[in-house]
């Protein structure tokens, strides 16, 4: 029905276009943005990035995943 309302160029397009969307997505879940920098007041810089690692992968990641 809805290559039917959009044509099939559009239609073809639109499928590609998400196909590429959910790639990226798994990529971005798979790794999460790195500190590039801690605050001044960070007392332990690797229990910093552990813990952003376990924060990033239990939440953001799963959320781009189960989408």
């Amino acid at each position: 029905q809805h290559w039917e309302l959009l044509g099939n160029d559009v239609f073809t397009t639109l499928v590609y276009v998400q196909v590429a969307l959910e790639e990226h997505c798994r990529i971005v879940a798979a790794e999460e943005p790195r500190i590039l920098m801690h605050s001044s007041d960070c007392q332990d810089p690797v229990a910093c990035n552990e813990d952003w690692h376990a924060i990033w992968w239990n939440g953001m990641a799963h959320f781009l995943l189960d989408r």
